[in-house]
C-alpha cells in the first residue's frame, strides 16, 4: 500500500502555514479556524469510511482477474504518474475533503465575526 512520502507531509504543512498566516495577517481568526479543523475529526472519519465502503462495495462487484491486474499497477503508480482519468478520480475524492474543510472554516469564520459584531455592540 502506498504511504505518503516525506514531501508530501512537507507540503502539507507548508500550505497549512501560507495558510495560518494568511488568516493572522488577514483577519487574525486563525484560532477560529484552527478548532474549526479540530473538529473535523469525526466528519473525516465517516468520509474515510463511506469512500472505503464504497470503493470495497465497488471491488466485490467487479472482481476479476484484469481488474484485481489494474488495482495492482494502480497501487504501484505515483499519483503524478497515473491517468488524466485516474487522478480525476482521485481529486473527486480529495474535493470530498475539501468541502468539508471549507464548510468547517466557514462556520469557523461566521461564529469570529458574529462574536466580534457582537462584542462591538455592547461597547457602543
Amino acid at each position: 500500500m502506498a504511504s505518503w512520502g516525506i514531501s508530501d507531509q512537507e507540503l502539507l504543512a507548508d500550505v497549512l502555514r501560507d495558510a495560518a498566516d494568511l488568516l493572522e495577517a488577514d483577519t487574525g481568526r486563525l484560532e477560529a479556524v484552527m478548532g474549526a479543523l479540530d473538529n473535523l475529526r469525526q466528519p473525516l472519519a465517516d468520509l474515510a469510511h463511506k469512500q472505503w465502503s464504497g470503493w470495497t462495495e465497488y471491488m466485490l462487484r467487479t472482481w476479476s482477474a484484469a481488474s484485481v491486474t489494474r488495482w495492482e499497477r494502480q497501487i504501484a503508480t505515483e499519483y503524478k504518474d497515473l491517468s488524466e482519468s485516474e487522478q480525476d478520480s482521485d481529486r473527486k475524492e480529495a474535493d470530498r475533503v475539501l468541502e468539508l474543510v471549507r464548510a468547517a472554516i466557514d462556520v469557523a469564520v461566521e461564529s469570529e465575526v458574529s462574536g466580534q459584531a457582537g462584542s462591538e455592540r455592547d461597547e457602543g
